[in-house]
């Protein structure tokens, strides 16, 4: 028995209205606002955090993921796909922030693994 179908044997046989949950967290991929604050760890609080660009990149407000950022989510995607053949559920819900680097990680870790008409983004 996994884990997995441990939480669903409690659920089944609790007694109480407890009931367990899991949860699968993840973080957004890379976005260009993590590129600049590598870049200038030292000012980011005192300067680069406030600009929203240095006229080649774009961090702010609402960073995008870089191409290394689409490759991570990608990975993530490729091993939910080997997962799901060994039994492991996909989520009932998936919440995510607003923002777009967030949504891009989303979109790109479950496209195709959902149902069609699935709406389980919150």
């Amino acid at each position: 028995m996994d884990q997995i179908q441990r939480y669903q044997q409690l659920n089944e046989n609790a007694t109480t209205p407890d009931q367990y949950t899991v949860f699968f967290l993840g973080r957004h991929g890379e976005g260009y606002h993590n590129v600049i604050i590598e870049k200038h760890r030292q000012d980011w609080d005192d300067g680069w955090s406030k600009l929203n660009g240095n006229g080649v990149m774009t961090w702010g407000p609402d960073a995008e993921l870089t191409l290394k950022g689409e490759g991570q989510a990608d990975e993530v995607h490729a091993a939910w796909q080997e997962e799901l053949q060994f039994g492991l559920p996909l989520p009932d819900k998936l919440y995510c922030s607003p923002l777009t680097r967030a949504i891009r990680t989303n979109q790109r870790t479950f496209s195709g693994l959902l149902p069609a008409g699935s709406k389980r983004t919150s």
